[in-house]
């Protein structure tokens, strides 16, 4: 299997600019799967198959996570009205936040409109703090529509929800996905980077060029001010930009409107890699199989329940689902009993229940920039060479 999906992936992934394939959509790719044989099978291409990834929106999967497990205790229930957490919220559910349904807009480019959270080339914790209230006000307070009414695939959702598990769970957003999944499971290398609390970036896979934030963040890089004194140094072209040109965004979460709020976040803002995403899943196939685990079997078969799904959407409660004539997973993965999610730099986790299969895939697609518009067709080759659509 290694070989096959190697082959499957070597046209996608760009060696070098004196090589690069007609189908170039990455730089570093790493991906793993276990199957129903419990074989545990793993490959990389342009980095170690160990690399840190941004997992960008496949953090949404762990915020979903917490909400089975505050619902588990009793902390806030999926059925519960979040007036009881915020005043402003009264109406809207938690299962609504979970499946995209609360009423709210998809996306806000906070990041256009707040201070960038560095003064006099170091980073600005005072601005950080006050992005996050500013953002959580402006939610809050915001117009939306009656909750069940639409969907709307929800970044404002899951930073809201995040703030709301803060809130039950009386710690930060970082801490309780540490204390509730990354140590239980053993996920060692499954973290954010908390700006807030003064945390230096991680040895990651570099992800986007970005004029305002780019720049290398690697070992070589002493200090949180030194990174942010490199990364801010002022540019004749663009006001601000990477001094070394070339390098994109590393070892810091890449979402704009994590990053300004100190990069700990609902809907964006976890590392992790091909191994704790593979026991990530394989925690919750086992677990959609009776066995015991961090949350509930029936928390688990409620929020997979197929009834959540809105007629024009495609997420049960905090799980996306294969949707679309081209779907993400191909033609071999089962359409309904197929469970996991995206994300925006170029990341996966998907379970098949049907087919007992965990896939993982990690990429830095947005390298050197987001306008690539490839990266369907390798999610599409990538999960066909694990599930053969044409195998009977």
């Amino acid at each position: 299997m290694i070989d096959s999906i190697q082959s499957q992936l070597e046209p996608f992934v760009a060696t070098g600019p004196n090589d690069v394939p007609l189908k170039a959509v990455t730089q570093a790719l790493a991906w793993g799967v276990l199957d129903s044989e419990k074989s545990q099978r793993t490959g990389a291409l342009g980095c170690l198959d160990s690399a840190l990834f941004d997992i960008a929106s496949v953090t949404k999967l762990f915020t979903a996570t917490l909400a089975m497990i505050a619902n588990d205790r009793g902390l806030l229930r999926f059925e519960d009205d979040l007036g009881r957490v915020f005043e402003a919220l009264a109406g809207v559910t938690l299962d609504a936040l979970l499946n995209h349904t609360s009423g709210l807009d998809a996306w806000r480019q906070w990041y256009l409109e707040l201070d960038v959270p560095v003064q006099a080339h170091q980073p600005d914790l005072a601005a950080m703090k006050a992005n996050r209230e500013r953002i959580l006000h402006d939610i809050l307070e915001s117009g939306r529509k009656p909750p069940g009414q639409a969907y709307a695939y929800s970044d404002l959702g899951y930073i809201l929800l995040g703030r709301c598990l803060e809130e039950v769970f009386g710690q930060s957003l970082d801490e309780v996905v540490r204390d509730e999944i990354s140590e239980p499971l053993g996920l060692q290398d499954t973290r954010y980077v908390n700006l807030l609390n003064g945390e230096l970036p991680l040895q990651a896979v570099q992800t986007e060029r970005c004029p305002v934030r780019g720049a290398s963040t690697s070992a070589a890089l002493s200090s949180l001010d030194e990174f942010e004194r490199v990364r801010h140094l002022p540019d004749e072209s663009h006001g601000v930009s990477d001094p070394t040109r070339g390098k994109g965004v590393e070892g810091v979460v890449h979402d704009e409107n994590a990053w300004i709020q100190g990069g700990v976040c609902g809907h964006a803002g976890l590392f992790s890699n091909v191994e704790d995403l593979l026991a990530f899943g394989a925690h919750f196939l086992a677990i959609s199989n009776g066995n015991s685990g961090i949350v509930r079997a029936e928390t688990l078969a409620h929020a997979w329940d197929r009834k959540h799904l809105h007629p024009q959407g495609h997420h049960v409660l905090g799980w996306d689902t294969p949707s679309g004539e081209r779907t993400s997973v191909g033609r071999g993965f089962s359409r309904t009993k197929t469970y996991g999610h995206l994300g925006f730099t170029g990341t996966s986790l998907w379970l098949d229940l049907a087919h007992e299969t965990v896939a993982v895939l990690l990429t830095n697609r947005v390298y050197p920039t987001r306008n690539n518009p490839g990266i369907l067709d390798l999610r599409i080759a990538f999960h066909e060479a694990v599930l053969n659509p044409e195998s009977p």
